[in-house]
């Protein structure tokens, strides 16, 4: 108790003090150290995963172009193999009708005839009488043909019963392009 007591006239609180905030400091100067050592890991790291994401996505577009590449070398060499499968007629003449009515074109009836066929494609001849405005039947030529690529408008006749006339009777002769059903003979 005494060596306490002469401890403390001789100022020990005091470098006791001291000490531990030597301790305190020191201690925070190797948490900062250690801080910036492991923001500088997670630096690296997080640039290490930005560029294998990067490669990653690169990766992937290319792949995308390359098929796509593939497809327009494939179209360009036999544009046929692009059309739709003679399956799908009658989805295609149902999708042409519904886009008829959806822009307020009457079509009386719709006749549907095949027409030539070779080993790469068939025609399928459609006749459609329909009437109209003039602008919804132009905005539904325009939708249909950029709707299905292989759709064409072989031959178009309008006529209206008097001049001023806001409707126009017509008749629109389509093909719908295609490839053969497997199995068929042309």
């Amino acid at each position: 108790m005494k060596r306490w007591r002469s401890w403390r006239r001789t100022g020990g609180g005091l470098v006791l003090l001291m000490l531990m905030c030597a301790v305190g400091a020191a201690a925070l100067a190797g948490a900062m150290l250690l801080a910036t050592h492991w923001q500088g890991q997670v630096s690296t790291d997080l640039a290490a995963l930005n560029a294998a994401v990067e490669a990653r996505t690169m990766r992937q577009a290319q792949a995308r172009l390359d098929k796509l590449a593939a497809q327009a070398a494939t179209a360009a060499v036999n544009p046929q193999s692009t059309h739709p499968h003679a399956d799908a007629a009658a989805s295609r003449m149902a999708d042409l009708m519904a886009l008829a009515l959806q822009h307020g074109i009457v079509v009386e009836r719709t006749q549907r005839r095949d027409g030539e066929r070779s080993a790469a494609q068939d025609r399928v001849a459609i006749t459609m009488p329909v009437s109209g405005a003039y602008a919804e039947l132009r905005q539904f030529i325009a939708e249909a043909l950029r709707s299905d690529a292989a759709l064409v408008l072989e031959r178009l006749r309008l006529r209206r019963a008097d001049a001023g006339a806001p409707q126009f009777d017509g008749e629109l002769h389509w093909l719908l392009l295609q490839r053969p059903a497997q199995g068929s003979t042309p």
